[in-house]
């Protein structure tokens, strides 16, 4: 990072990164979730390693991997990441990250709040023929 502060290297360079690996282990944890669409999952971890900074995901991403559950809230915070854990957590379940230059829409039909809440889908996609909500799951008209 001091590198890449003077000069000497491309800044990319000198800051951590977060692999789709270790990304995929940080969303299960913060959200109990996984990303079931690859390019969505790519484009929220680009986006999220510009709009918190990629030392500080990969910040968040070590305390995930190896703090306990009911620790971490606290562990993020007495690290000074809370704000970049809500921040993130809000992109994911939502699919809209929070830049510095205004939010940017990643996805709204892969957003992992639609897995959170399976009994519904996103507005506009179809969930069957005419009338399918008519009869419970399993029944026959």
């Amino acid at each position: 990072a001091a590198l890449a502060a003077a000069g000497a290297v491309p800044a990319a360079v000198g800051q951590a990164t977060v692999a789709p690996a270790s990304f995929a282990a940080l969303t299960r944890t913060l959200t109990g979730y996984a990303w079931q669409d690859a390019a969505a999952a790519a484009a929220m971890l680009r986006t999220l390693s510009t709009a918190v900074g990629a030392a500080t995901l990969a910040r968040v991403a070590d305390l995930a991997r190896t703090t306990p559950p009911d620790a971490l809230s606290g562990a993020l915070s007495a690290a000074g990441l809370d704000r970049a854990a809500n921040t993130i957590v809000t992109a994911l379940y939502t699919g809209i990250v929070d830049t510095p230059k205004g939010p940017v829409v990643l996805t709204y039909v892969s957003a992992i709040a639609w897995q959170a809440v399976p009994w519904t889908k996103p507005n506009a996609l179809c969930g069957g023929i005419t009338d399918y909500w008519a009869t419970a799951p399993g029944q026959s008209t």
